[in-house]
């Protein structure tokens, strides 16, 4: 099965990942999780840059979404941006390939 199912091209005997969704609740190995939690939101602001530093050093949480937000002015991003990349620079100190 596995064979006729690694094709370059959608086939009808290609598995999808509903087929292993499902194939994993009827197998009982399905391990319920709260993503809730691992996915946050920081709107930046300037009161808000010590949120983001606790947020960004993490490891619970996987995603994180750095959010421009209405409260925050052009003199304020000029104030924060700084901030925000040194936070950046200390969590990710070596560059990755596509960025040399």
């Amino acid at each position: 099965m596995l064979a006729k199912s690694c094709t370059k091209f959608r086939e009808e005997v290609s598995l999808n990942n509903y087929f292993f969704r499902y194939w994993q609740l009827a197998s009982n190995k399905f391990y319920p999780e709260n993503s809730i939690m691992q996915k946050q939101v920081v709107q930046l602001a300037t009161s808000a840059l010590s949120t983001l530093g606790s947020k960004l050093f993490d490891a619970n949480i996987k995603s994180l979404c750095v959010n421009d937000s209405s409260l925050c002015d052009y003199d304020d991003y000029i104030q924060a941006k700084p901030l925000v990349v040194k936070l950046f620079e200390k969590k990710h100190p070596c560059k990755s390939s596509f960025e040399l």
